[in-house]
């Protein structure tokens, strides 16, 4: 019959598992992630900048655009 482990034993025992399977090179880090996050975010910006570009071309938002622009070259002069 085995005896109960304790939390602290098994952590223990865990870790140095891990150890051992870190110094024979059988985990390997997470390399690719990196590169994954990049493409995500990548993906997001171009989804964003796609979004304010359908909404930029919209007459309502260029005609308040036009104004405002116009207004700020008025106080201006």
């Amino acid at each position: 019959m085995t005896r109960p482990r304790t939390v602290r034993s098994a952590f223990g025992a865990a870790r140095g598992r891990a150890r051992l399977l870190l110094a024979r090179g059988r985990v390997r880090g997470d390399h690719g992630m990196t590169t994954a996050e990049y493409a995500i975010g990548t993906l997001a910006a171009a989804g964003f900048a796609a979004l304010l570009l359908t909404i930029l071309h919209g007459s309502a938002v260029r005609g308040l655009l036009l104004g405002l622009v116009t207004k700020a070259l008025s106080l201006g002069g």
